[in-house]
C-alpha cells in the first residue's frame, strides 16, 4: 500500500507562537509541556479511510461553541 499522507511535528518555535495566539495565558513551561505530549495522527487500522488526530488537552465544548486548538502538526499529502 503506497503511503499518502506524511506528519510530523512543527518546530517548538512556531508552535509556541501559534498557541499564545490561542492561549496567551500559558507560560513557557506548560506550552513546551504541551508540545512534547504531541501525538502524530494515526490510522486505527490499516484499512481505515482517514487518520486519528489527538487533541492536545482535554477540552468539553457546549452546544454551539467552537474553539480552535493549534495541533502542531505539519500534514504533507501526495
Amino acid at each position: 500500500m503506497q503511503r499518502i499522507a506524511k506528519f510530523e511535528k512543527v518546530s517548538f518555535e512556531q508552535f509556541k507562537k501559534d498557541w499564545q495566539g490561542e492561549h496567551p495565558q500559558d507560560t513557557e513551561e506548560v506550552i513546551r509541556e504541551i508540545y512534547d505530549g504531541i501525538r502524530l495522527p494515526k490510522r486505527a487500522t490499516a484499512g481505515s479511510a482517514g487518520y486519528d488526530f489527538f487533541a492536545p488537552f482535554a477540552f468539553t465544548l457546549a452546544p454551539g461553541e467552537t474553539i480552535k486548538i493549534p495541533t502542531g502538526i505539519r500534514a504533507e499529502m501526495k
